[in-house]
């Protein structure tokens, strides 16, 4: 696979990762909770929000190049199943980032002594549940499509791809109380694309 779709790979790996620590170093367990935690990591969580944006331009691109590059050899069913499952991740990612992003103006409103103590619980569950159940799941999805396609071409080894497997697994049954899984899947892809780098493209014949 190109260069391209793996220096891609590695800045979505390292911004959504950074993304998904400043959260999880930011926001308490008991999230619909309002307290102190919010005013002292405010900040912490625009930031989040604003790499996670940034960091959904490379995922797109990294999606683009590594179709491109299979090009006619990309089984239909696969590459369908990997793109709506992309696609999804990223529609998921970034309305919980707007949903951050009302929880910051709700909690901004309660502090100035406004009434909106039902938008910030409502925003903070809406929140979760993007973040930490349907994101994780299409991103596990798009793990397993990925991993098929790969095995299917022969540009990745058969351990890697069981090994994708087994910890799509975790993602696509949801074990959302399990505090740091949101760090698998941009730890995987920057796996992936570290591999893609230092593997040697395949010698054309000619």
């Amino acid at each position: 696979m190109p260069r391209s779709a793996a220096i891609a790979g590695v800045l979505f790996g390292l911004l959504y990762g950074g993304a998904v620590l400043l959260l999880r170093l930011a926001v308490p367990d008991t999230l619909v909770e309002r307290g102190p935690w919010l005013e002292h990591n405010a900040d912490r969580i625009d930031w989040a929000v604003h790499l996670q944006s940034f960091a959904a331009i490379a995922f797109l691109w990294f999606v683009g190049v590594v179709r491109t590059h299979l090009g006619a050899a990309e089984d239909r069913l696969l590459g369908t199943v990997f793109v709506g499952s992309a696609l999804l991740f990223l529609a998921a990612g970034i309305a919980a980032g707007a949903a951050t992003s009302a929880l910051l103006g709700a909690f901004g409103d309660i502090a100035a002594g406004g009434d909106a103590g039902g938008l910030f619980a409502y925003a903070s569950r809406l929140a979760f549940d993007l973040h930490n159940v349907y994101a994780l799941r299409f991103a596990g999805v798009c793990m397993l499509s990925l991993a098929t396609l790969g095995l299917r071409s022969g540009a990745l080894p058969r351990p890697f791809v069981f090994i994708t497997y087994a910890l799509a697994a975790l993602l696509v049954f949801g074990l959302s109380h399990l505090r740091w899984l949101a760090l698998l899947f941009p730890a995987w892809v920057l796996g992936f694309s570290v591999y893609l780098l230092l593997s040697r493209p395949p010698r054309e014949t000619p």
